[in-house]
């Protein structure tokens, strides 16, 4: 059974890095860079990669939606 994650501690006004989204959701940077690498957005500059709490709602939203089976 996957694991499901709340979506909803991500605050849709603030931006995170990868360890602080890590952080948030119990998890590995390792598995926060993968989801960036199939789909979630994120912002690449200079510095430290970024991700967008609304972005990072909406990914595990429709992530969460794509799993659901009906009875």
């Amino acid at each position: 059974m996957a694991k499901s994650y709340n979506a909803r501690r991500a605050k849709l006004h603030r931006s995170y890095t990868v360890a602080e989204a890590a952080g948030l959701l119990s998890i590995t940077r390792a598995a926060i860079r993968a989801w960036i690498k199939s789909g979630l957005p994120a912002i690449r500059t200079s510095g430290p990669i970024l991700i967008r709490g609304a972005d990072l709602q909406t990914f595990l939203g429709q992530r969460r939606a794509s799993r659901r089976r009906t009875c």
